[in-house]
């Protein structure tokens, strides 16, 4: 977590992306300055840390959402799973689920198979 008297707290990712290239423009010149050398390398560890965070609540955010889109498997009417199609149509035909479907990719062709 970030420290309390951590400034980046109010800091976007894409922000503190462009303050880490700054930084690491300045370690990468030889015109960097020795006595300021620690405290630019330990404000880049703070920075690394801010964006790692933010990147982990991300991804939990969007799996989140995702998760929310996989149909209940616990769903007592068999044929009402969601979004994502399965028992039947309004027509009485099967409808295909998303299962099948991701079953279904095919390798590129490279132009050398047989007919």
């Amino acid at each position: 977590m970030n420290d309390a008297g951590d400034d980046t707290l109010d800091l976007s990712y894409l922000d503190a992306m462009d303050e880490l290239d700054d930084i690491l423009a300045q370690l990468e010149s030889s015109a960097v300055d020795v006595d300021v050398l620690a405290e630019r390398v330990a404000r880049g560890a703070v920075l690394v840390r801010h964006c790692r965070q933010r990147l982990q609540r991300v991804q939990v955010e969007v799996e989140a959402v995702v998760d929310g889109l996989e149909p209940d498997p616990n769903n007592s009417n068999p044929n009402d799973s969601g979004p994502n199609g399965g028992g039947t149509r309004d027509d009485g035909t099967a409808r295909q689920g998303t299962a099948a479907a991701q079953q279904k990719v095919t390798a590129p062709s490279t132009g050398n198979e047989r007919r």
